[in-house]
């Protein structure tokens, strides 16, 4: 008798703890997703500031080259230049950044990053216009078209990848805005490289 009971008790221990430590991996798991979306809200909010910083070097920089003469000579065009390399790191980093979303955006994130992207098509563009507007300027300057040439080829390649990620992380209402987003882009440097 005394062995039936002592096996009886056994068991109800080993299903208590058996009870218990499930509600504890339960427990682990759950705070497991919330950190897991924590770490994917933090991913979206460096990748949409990311963007924010890129706007703000780029219409630096366009304040910059409007005040551009060629009789400003080559340390104004290495000036325009350094700047340019700045907008490269930026876009660098938020192509790194933004590559590192692990899911696909909801559609309330994709908008909320999206209304960062339209200004950075739009500063571009302007930005491109400045610069072939200056282009008689700049052939005062010996090398000046030759180092923004291949400083927006070089942005032209950063830029690829970061709007290829945002696309593919965009969620399936937006991934044909971001597309066109970035044909666009695309378009307008490859424009810009062929006139300067």
């Amino acid at each position: 008798m005394r062995t039936i009971i002592t096996i009886l008790l056994t068991i109800a221990l080993s299903i208590q703890v058996t009870v218990v430590l499930a509600g504890k991996k339960k427990d682990h798991l759950s705070d497991t997703d919330d950190s897991d979306a924590t770490v994917c809200d933090d991913k979206i909010k460096t990748c949409k500031a990311d963007i924010v910083n890129i706007v703000n070097k780029l219409k630096s920089a366009n304040e910059e080259l409007l005040y551009f003469k060629g009789t400003d000579g080559f340390l104004a065009a290495f000036s325009l230049h350094t700047a340019e390399r700045e907008i490269e790191d930026l876009i660098h980093r938020a192509r790194y950044d933004c590559c590192a979303i692990p899911r696909e955006l909801t559609e309330a994130e994709t908008k909320d990053i999206l209304d960062e992207k339209e200004p950075l098509v739009a500063e571009i563009r302007l930005i491109l216009t400045t610069i072939l507007s200056k282009k008689p300027q700049l052939e005062h300057v010996l090398l000046a078209c030759s180092l923004l040439r291949n400083d927006l080829r070089n942005i032209q390649a950063l830029v690829r990848p970061l709007t290829t990620c945002l696309a593919e992380r965009a969620d399936k209402d937006h991934k044909d805005d971001v597309n066109r987003a970035a044909a666009e882009l695309d378009g307008l440097f490859s424009s810009a490289i062929r006139a300067i």
